[in-house]
Parts: C-alpha cells; structure tokens; sequence
C-alpha cells in the first residue's frame, strides 16, 4: 500500500522536481518505506511505499517497463496477481520481481483498460505512455482506495490525498459552496465532487485518460448492480456457494509478505472474516475499540463492544489487544483527524483513527468486515420505507428525503444565507440509483436501495477507512469486496437476505434511540443467509447479533464532558465557521441537544468538523 503523486504543468515548462519532491513528502505517512519520483518533460510522477508484496528494491516505484515506454505509480493489492503473472509470462513477459505491480504495469502493456476487469483487489493508480504522451489514472470498481485529480489553465495534479495540492505554487484551496451544501443534505459527497473547489475524486469502476496538453476523457470500466438469478432459489445451495465464497475471499485477502491481523468489534462482519482468517492464521492479532461508560447510560451503554469482541477471541484463540477511548481522546486528535481524512464523509470518525492507532503498534496490514452491510442488506429500517410506493417518482423523492441527514431544505437556506432550488442534487441522486425497470416491484426497489448505499454510503465509509489507517502507514483490506463474493452477494435472491420485505414502518435513522428500542427489539432482520452460512463458525449470539454501528457514546458527551470543547467551536462567532454558515441556525442546534431537546449528534460533529477544516485547509490557522 502506498501514496501516488503528480502533475502535469499546462504551460509546457520542465516538470519542477522540487514540487514534485515536496508533494511526495506530504505523502509520508502513506509510505514510510521508501520514496520514488519520475519526470518527463512536463509531467511528474512520485511515489511513497508501504512495503507489502516483495519487500526487495526490486518493486521500488514509479516503475518502468523493460524497454521504458511505460511507467507506473500504483497503490494498492492485487489478490489474484499470480494467476496473471503466469498467462503473461506464456505470453512472453519477463518478470524480475515478485510485485504485483509488475503485473499491473504488464497486463496494461498486455490488454490496455481491458486488465481492470482482471483485477480482484483493490487499486488506484497512475501509468504513463511516453509514446503515445498519454497518462492514464484508474481506480478499483469500488473506491477502495482513492485518487483525486484538480485541472486549472496552467496545471493538472493528482494524488492519493488532497493535501498534496497545496505544495504547489500559487495554488490556493478552497471551499465549494454547492458542494458544502450538498454535504449539509447528505452527510458526504454522493459524486465525484469534493468540499474543495476545482477537486474531484475519481469514480470508482473507471478510468481518466490525459494527454500532456490537458485533453481529459472520463469513462466507467465497471457497474455494480443487484440482479437476482433464479438459480440461487435453493436456499442451501446458496448458503454453501456463499461460505465457500467467503473463505476464498478471506484466503485472497491474506496474501502478504508480512503478518496480517484483524478488526474484531464483536459484529458478523468483522467476526466471519477473523474466523476464517484464524483458521490460516495461528495467533492472529486481533483490534478493539471501545469507550469509556461512565457518564453513560441508556441506549449508548450498548456501544461498547468489548466484551463480544472478548468472547470471539476466546473462542478463535486469537491474540487480542484493546484500546478504551474517553471524551478527551475525541477532542485531542481532532486536528489530526482533519488534517488526514481532509474531506469530511459519513459519521463519526474518531473511533476509526484510534482502532488504527492501535493496530499499527503490531503490524502493517489489517483485515476489516466493511462491505457486508451493504452487500446482505444489513440496514433493514431503511428499506422498509419503500413499502406502498406507487411508482418510481414516489421512490425517488421517498428516498431522496430519507438520505437528506442533516439539515432540511428550510434550515440549509437559512443556514448559508443562500436560496437553493427545493431539490437541488435530486436529479444528482436519481442518476446515481437510475432505475432501468417499468413497473419496479417493491424487491426491485430495495435492490436499487442496496445499489445506492453501495454507491455512495459505503464508498464514504471506505474513503474513512483508507485515510484514517494510512494515517499510520495501515493497510487494510476489505474481503467483503473480493469480486467473486461480490457477484454471488449481487445475484442472491432479497428474501434470503431480509426477512419482513413486507414491513412498512420508518424513524429517523439519525436518533440512536428509536433505532435500538423500536426496531431492534422488534425485527432482528437482515443479512439472514449470512448468518446463516456463518453459524457454525461463531456463536449463536453473535452470529444471529443486531446490527450496530461503529460510534462513540456522543449524543451523551457533547452535552457532557465535551460541552466545553462543543461551545468553543460551536458557540463563539468568532469561530471561522460562521464565514460560511449561520451563527442562529447553529446555536439552535446546539442548544437543542445540550438541553435534550433533541439528539444533534450527527450536526454537531459535523460543523465541528466544518469548523477545524476550515482553519486547517482555508485559512490555515492550524
């Protein structure tokens, strides 16, 4: 795993090394292994390494091809590689190192884009054609790992992260006002957009083609849909299918050169992936974060996930280690938060950054359970609310409005100062989900549903994880998205997936509250052909467990021991916050949650995260 870095200068000068050299060291964290650079002309290709796969100099970086046509930066894992190396070493190919992205850098030589839908792993990468004066970005079919890309007049940069961006001279970043509107709807950026101006995050399932005079052609290599196959209507059939699908995938995910350990929150997803790894594994390292309850009670004592966690690695005999998390420690690596994860996504993300924290202690690479919640329907209580629709245009807006998790379209105008049109990103939002079907039945539009999150719920969910794990120079991979349990997940029947497909009810997903004692208690539901393929691996409580995020107790310490930190940032005007949002719109907000009036988690890490990344990226104050 690694950092990739470049840019081509527009006004055709001498790509400038000591740039480049200062974008690549931006990158560090990334890749404390070794550093790389390449220039050509006007373009300049860098490189950081975390070494994983052949830890020799031979799989240094940027690389090039034997005759020196091409060359490639390349972060990521390619699970399948070996397989590959051996048909293009039939085809003539000389290989002399033991890399995967020697294989990358040869099966694009070798089928051109076509290789991208060889790949089973996960990848973004920079190759350049000095021939043809043709660069090439591409990314793995789920945004496991990112690449963004920000074209001016003058200059065109890329990078694993944004901040790269800032290295380069008379560049200033700043903020996109649509785009932090759009974040003020969703709680992340549903697109390609980003919070900064002129940036954009690479789709994932394509590829970017540049020349070096800054033609630029966007095309998508891979669509991910759910299409039901009859031939899955055996339920136990299926349910071997899938498990044997899970250990091949866990079994890709362990190649490595160096040890390879795993998250272990005591939920299915993260617990099936650590058996199956355990079985290959002896000893495996195991990863849990929880919090501190002393001031808790309620609903939030649930969140503490250590004593599952504790009771899954005795029974897999795994070696595990714990790290417990209080107020403070959310308030302290704020900063660094910010600084690493740069755009703001989905939830919470603390608790993310000190699970890597820890981890990184014992090793480089890390498995995780992400992916399996959007794979086997594992939010239930959000697609019940499709149940009664009449037709499409009502799913849309049903579901438009389910996603809209912050502010109302009222309060966002009042909140920016700015009138927005009532839908804004709707037709954004139904291009993304783009409902093919006449007459969709009510499966066909939970399987749109899943699509959706898959889109844009999990790939922030990704983005989080990539940052705030490289942070500590972490690898972690994602078994859950091996493309052979990815196609079975996509064609296995709903019903074997959620059991009250039927169930119309809805509450706000946002309050912590309704979501454990109204519906948890009565619908344990989702991912049963999961649970089932999994029964004999793990107990029974922790197989047939409910669905829980991973979150901190916050509605009880921002109007608790962080109070403080809260009104500091969120109740002062001289906070850099209130350049952009409304001094009332916030207080309100804040003043309903301190009064338990109403549970504003979700709004209020997200301006306090708003505020810190404006003085860290605008007006760099920090």
């Amino acid at each position: 795993m690694c950092g990739i870095v470049g840019f081509i200068d527009l006004k055709k000068n001498k790509a400038n090394t000591n740039i480049l050299q200062k974008m690549i060291e931006s990158l560090g964290h990334r890749g404390p292994d070794g550093k790389g650079q390449y220039i050509f002309k006007n373009l300049a290709l860098g490189h950081t390494r975390l070494s994983i796969i052949d830890l020799s100099n031979k799989g240094s970086q940027p690389m090039q091809s034997k005759n020196g046509d091409w060359i490639i930066s390349y972060n990521g894992e390619i699970y399948n590689f070996r397989s590959l190396r051996e048909i293009l070493k039939k085809r003539g190919y000389k290989f002399i190192s033991q890399s995967d992205t020697e294989v990358v850098l040869n099966s694009f030589i070798e089928w051109g884009v076509e290789c991208l839908l060889k790949f089973n792993g996960m990848f973004s990468f920079s190759i350049f054609n000095k021939k043809k004066r043709e660069l090439i970005l591409a990314r793995d079919r789920f945004g496991i790992k990112p690449i963004y890309y920000y074209k001016k007049k003058d200059f065109f940069l890329f990078s694993s992260e944004i901040k790269s961006f800032l290295f380069y001279p008379e560049n200033k970043l700043k903020i996109c006002s649509d785009s932090l509107a759009e974040y003020l709807t969703f709680q992340n950026f549903i697109d390609c957009d980003t919070l900064f101006q002129n940036v954009k995050i690479l789709r994932p399932g394509s590829f970017l083609k540049l020349s070096l005079d800054g033609n630029i052609q966007e095309k998508n290599y891979f669509e991910f849909n759910f299409e039901e196959n009859s031939e899955l209507s055996d339920f136990n059939k299926t349910k071997f299918k899938l498990k044997s699908a899970l250990n091949n995938a866990v079994n890709n995910h362990i190649i490595s050169d160096v040890p390879v350990s795993s998250y272990l929150s005591g939920g299915i997803d993260s617990s099936v992936i650590t058996a199956l790894a355990s079985n290959k594994i002896k000893k495996m390292k195991t990863f849990t974060v929880g919090f501190n309850m002393d001031s808790v009670s309620g609903v939030e004592l649930f969140f503490d996930e250590r004593k599952k966690a504790e009771q899954v690695s005795a029974q897999l005999g795994t070696e595990h280690y714990e790290s417990v998390l209080k107020s403070g420690d959310m308030e302290s690596a704020f900063k660094k938060i910010v600084w690493h994860l740069e755009e703001p996504r989905v939830g919470q993300s603390y608790p993310n950054y000190y699970a890597s924290k820890l981890a990184s202690k014992f090793g480089k690479v890390l498995l995780t359970g992400i992916g399996g919640d959007e794979l086997f329907a594992g939010y239930p209580w959000r697609y019940y609310k499709n149940k009664g629709l009449n037709n499409t245009d009502e799913f849309y807006h049903q579901y438009y409005s389910f996603w809209n998790r912050l502010f109302d379209h009222k309060e966002l105008d009042e909140l920016l100062g700015k009138k927005y049109e009532k839908l804004m990103f709707f037709e954004k939002f139904k291009s993304i989900i783009n409902i093919k079907k006449n007459n969709p039945t009510h499966t066909d539009l939970i399987n749109y549903s899943l699509k959706f999150e898959i889109k844009t719920f999990l790939h922030g969910l990704l983005i989080v994880e990539d940052k705030l794990s490289m942070a500590h120079s972490l690898e972690t991979r994602v078994p859950f998205l091996d493309n052979e349990l990815c196609e079975l997940a996509s064609q296995i029947p709903l019903k074997m997936k959620l059991k009250n497909i039927n169930k119309n009810f809805s509450f706000d997903e946002n309050t912590n509250e309704n979501k454990v004692d109204y519906f948890y208690n009565n619908y344990n539901d989702g991912k049963l052909i999961l649970r089932e393929a999994i029964h004999d691996l793990l107990p029974f409580d922790i197989s047939n467990e409910r669905k829980q995020g991973f979150s901190g107790p916050d509605n009880t310490w921002f109007k608790g021991q962080s109070i403080d930190f809260v009104k500091d940032n969120l109740l002062d005007k001289n906070q850099h916050i209130f350049k952009y949002l409304d001094f009332k719109i916030v207080k309100k907000k804040v003043d309903e949650h301190i009064k338990g009036q109403r549970n504003n988690r979700l709004h209020i890490w997200s301006m306090l995260y708003l505020n810190y990344f404006i003085k860290t990226f605008i007006t760099r104050q920090i």
